[in-house]
């Protein structure tokens, strides 16, 4: 069973390989209950990504919330704050040509 430890050894892996340190190395992340029941949140006034504790014993889809949290942290530290003119703001243009990023580099290779 995965824990807290390894999923900030993960990030901070990730934090190197796709975003060459840029991104704030005080992030908390952890395995918890996100808002929403969702499968995962970024909660930045509380600076922390929160992973859905269900998903500890699987890696992939872990991982996979685990970039997509991490591209939030990616715009919310390039100060984005979401299109205006999109039902849903925070997984707008900008935030898909993120996830684009990240496939380009390789970062979903062996988990989709």
């Amino acid at each position: 069973m995965r824990n807290d430890k390894w999923l900030k050894k993960v990030f901070t892996s990730y934090n190197e390989l796709y975003y060459n340190g840029s991104l704030p190395s005080n992030i908390k992340v952890r395995f918890g209950k996100p808002s929403k029941n969702h499968d995962a949140h970024w909660d930045p006034i509380n600076r922390e990504i929160v992973i859905n504790e269900d998903l500890r014993d699987h890696d992939k889809v872990t991982l996979i919330c685990l970039h997509h949290e991490m591209a939030h942290v990616k715009l919310d530290t390039d100060r984005y704050v979401g299109g205006a003119t999109v039902e849903d703001p925070h997984h707008g243009m900008r935030f898909q040509a993120e996830i684009n990023r990240l496939y380009r580099m390789g970062a979903y290779d062996g988990l989709l």
